[in-house]
């Protein structure tokens, strides 16, 4: 009987991220939905940036440059306007998950250094760091990697040893797919502070300045 493999998890082909707030504790999201006015719900509030271990700093800083209001749209003329981006309670959420956490580690450095600089007075922001995880399912099924190997004068033997071990493998208990829990990472940014995350996330303030006028 062979011996089972080691099952691991291929951080190349994660399944996507869900919106961020799935992935907040229930009793965070009911209190949230619940001070937020109806008309702009926490979910029409946030505006989500999902980081993967291949994104671009450059178009993710810049990306965060128009979120945070350093800069207006017409200076980053190809980023998306999320209509929420209108309001001033708006929540900038930038979630990455696997080997992508350390990248969205390194986009959020480079972005509030660049957006503390500027002329005018500067405006004071609020960001929550929290960890989570997301559920996926791992295939524990080996394959027979010495397949395609066995000579032509084998075959026979080969088809006969097979069928044996079909055989046994039939007559052992299926084994159930294995669920792995991959860590979630999620900076949650606000120009006001939200009360519900300061405990379970800790609250850091930066500010963020205006775009120096070019010429």
């Amino acid at each position: 009987m062979k011996a089972g493999k080691e099952v691991s998890i291929d951080t190349k082909a994660l399944p996507p991220l869900p919106s961020p707030w799935l992935l907040l504790p229930t009793s965070i999201l009911e209190t949230l939905s619940a001070r937020f006015p109806s008309q702009a719900s926490f979910e029409d509030s946030c505006i989500p940036l999902h980081i993967t271990r291949n994104s671009n700093i450059t178009s993710a800083v810049n990306r965060l440059k128009v979120y945070l209001g350093w800069c207006g749209k017409e200076r980053e003329p190809t980023i998306q306007w999320p209509q929420a981006l209108e309001s001033d309670n708006r929540i900038i959420a930038v979630s990455a998950q696997g080997e992508g956490t350390s990248k969205l580690a390194s986009i959020m450095e480079v972005a509030k250094r660049v957006v503390s600089e500027g002329d005018g007075e500067a405006v004071v922001w609020y960001s929550y760091t929290g960890l989570g995880s997301q559920a996926i399912i791992v295939d524990s099924a080996g394959k027979n990697e010495n397949a395609d190997n066995v000579m032509d004068d084998e075959e026979d033997l080969f088809e006969t040893l097979n069928q044996a071990e079909e055989q046994e493998q039939e007559r052992e208990p299926k084994q159930s797919p294995k669920i792995r829990k991959v860590p979630v990472l999620t900076v949650w940014m606000s120009k006001s502070q939200i009360p519900e995350f300061r405990g379970p996330f800790g609250e850091q303030m930066f500010k963020v300045g205006q775009m120096q006028e070019e010429g």
